[in-house]
């Protein structure tokens, strides 16, 4: 009987060895953490824009609404102040923005850029005289493109250009003054640029707009987005977002004018407050009706332009240029179609 009950009291006393070891192996067993969504690094992209206002407005508002981060991206910003190509074909931008005929000087001499969407209709340039039109004999512009843009401009205005001399001209602003001082005679400058420079002036009619895109078709030079086909290849997805990010930009400004112009009057402080209003006004204009799907036809009157000095243009096969590969995307997700833009 004694025997027993020493083995019941072991079986007991196993029992609970057991029992405890248990419930410290349940409260020393790690507890499963619940699994964070593991988020993508940001796509890390260099965009250049020159000193026209007009290519920088809707990066401004893409920053400045936090739309970069929203779609994922690290956006260094890099203003050129002369040949905004010279930094794409060297390799230290990724993006462009600025007006396809620009870049095509330098794709047609063989790097290797796709124009994908356009930010607005028109970058609104007016061709200036201070002289009749058959007349004009010096012609102000600064090195790069802008003697190419000069010369096709001329020609749409049936003005020959063999016989022009064409002085370079530091920057904008000195392009202005010299055509104030009447150094050459005639210029082309963006439109909000010449209206606020002509009231500061107080210049007489004697110096005119001899050709206005806002009133002629085939003048007018949309901003586009212009990437390198590196990027195109490598980070599609990089490109698609950097493409909505304008996009949303611009349908923002569309419906917040007056936020807009608050806006550009902080970013560019160092200009008086009536100045930046002409500036985002002008600009607003432009996005009624956006076209961001680039077309061939707007290519082949971009193409004329770079014609007009460079013989190998002709022959050059616009297909290799104008890409509707990222369009289609936006399109076929239905983004093009949220924010009204064709």
């Amino acid at each position: 009987m004694k025997k027993l009950a020493i083995l019941l009291f072991l079986l007991l006393a196993l029992g609970a060895s057991f029992s405890l070891k248990d419930k410290f192996y349940q409260k020393s067993k790690p507890i499963p953490q619940k699994q964070e969504k593991q988020t993508l690094a940001p796509s890390k992209i260099v965009v250049a824009y020159s000193f026209v206002k007009a290519n920088q407005m809707p990066v401004i508002v893409a920053k400045e609404k936090g739309l970069f981060k929203k779609y994922n991206l690290d956006v260094e910003i890099k203003q050129v102040p002369k040949n905004i190509t010279s930094v794409m074909v060297a390799g230290k931008a990724d993006i462009m923005l600025g007006t396809p005929n620009v870049a095509l000087a330098a794709v047609v001499e063989g790097t290797k850029l796709s124009w994908v969407g356009t930010v607005n209709n028109d970058s609104t340039i007016v061709m200036l005289s201070n002289k009749e039109p058959n007349d004009i004999k010096i012609v102000g512009v600064i090195s790069g493109p802008n003697k190419i843009q000069s010369i096709g401009l001329l020609n749409l205005i049936n003005i020959n250009t063999n016989n022009l001399i064409f002085q370079e001209i530091s920057d904008n602003q000195a392009k202005l003054v010299a055509f104030k001082e009447k150094q050459v005679d005639s210029i082309y400058v963006q439109k909000p640029d010449w209206l606020i420079f002509k009231k500061k002036a107080s210049l007489s009619d004697d110096y005119k707009i001899i050709l206005d895109s806002s009133n002629n078709k085939k003048a007018q030079t949309p901003i586009g987005i212009i990437v390198r086909n590196e990027l195109l290849k490598n980070n599609k997805k990089a490109v698609v977002n950097f493409s909505k990010a304008l996009i949303e930009a611009d349908y923002w400004i569309l419906k917040n004018k007056d936020g807009f112009i608050k806006l550009a009057e902080k970013h560019f402080s160092d200009m008086p407050k009536e100045d930046a209003k002409i500036q985002t006004e002008v600009y607003y204009d432009t996005l009624i009706g956006l076209e961001f799907i680039p077309t061939l036809a707007k290519g082949e009157e971009m193409l004329n332009f770079v014609s007009s000095s460079n013989p190998k243009a002709k022959d050059y096969n616009l297909t290799q240029f104008v890409s509707r590969e990222i369009s289609d995307s936006l399109k076929k997700e239905g983004f093009l179609d949220k924010f009204k833009f064709n």
